[in-house]
């Protein structure tokens, strides 16, 4: 049986833009996705991108992923940033 690595842990800066919807509305879509070494750099990312312009809002945040299923858990925010999409508290 071959030994496998426990869940690890990834670390995340998403960033968001506005996009025009139709002739009245916005919405807010996902800019970038950038992988980071850790939570601090994850949030210092989420930091210089809201406050260099690049964004309207950014997320930092961690997922458990099981390496076998490659399936992932609900994230754990680190930091919210600006606007960002409301989480869904199903």
């Amino acid at each position: 049986m071959a030994k496998t690595d426990g869940p690890k842990i990834v670390y995340v800066c998403q960033t968001y833009e506005e996009r025009t919807v139709g002739r009245s509305g916005t919405h807010l879509a996902v800019k970038g996705t950038f992988p980071c070494s850790d939570a601090g750099a994850a949030q210092s990312r989420a930091e210089r991108a809201l406050s260099g312009g690049t964004c309207v809002g950014a997320d930092a945040f961690s997922v458990t992923v099981d390496p076998v299923t490659e399936e992932a858990e609900a994230p754990t925010f680190i930091a919210r940033l600006g606007k960002v999409p409301e989480i869904d508290p199903a």
